[in-house]
């Protein structure tokens, strides 16, 4: 839960920052809408704990989408989404 804090708390920095293109704020808003309704956090049934997590049933997509629009963004200067999550 706390990664997904920390990704979430990234991404409203992201959107308060005047130097980030607005074409990479609308992606990155457009792929947390698609987790969010994917499930993400909590995903129910178990999908993320038995099956392929990148598998296409598994919102792994979305995911891709996510470290790219990441990539980008670091690319301009910016930390990495997970930069204060538990597990780095």
């Amino acid at each position: 839960m706390s990664d997904w804090l920390a990704i979430c708390a990234w991404a409203e920095d992201v959107d308060r920052r005047e130097e980030v293109p607005d074409e990479l704020k609308q992606e990155l808003k457009a792929v947390l809408t698609g987790l969010r309704n994917f499930g993400v956090p909590h995903l129910y049934g178990f999908r993320e704990k038995y099956d392929d997590p990148w598998s296409p049933g598994n919102g792994g997509g979305l995911w891709d989408r996510l470290s790219n629009v990441a990539a980008h963004l670091e690319e301009l200067g910016m930390a990495s989404p997970v930069e204060h999550a538990t597990n780095v």
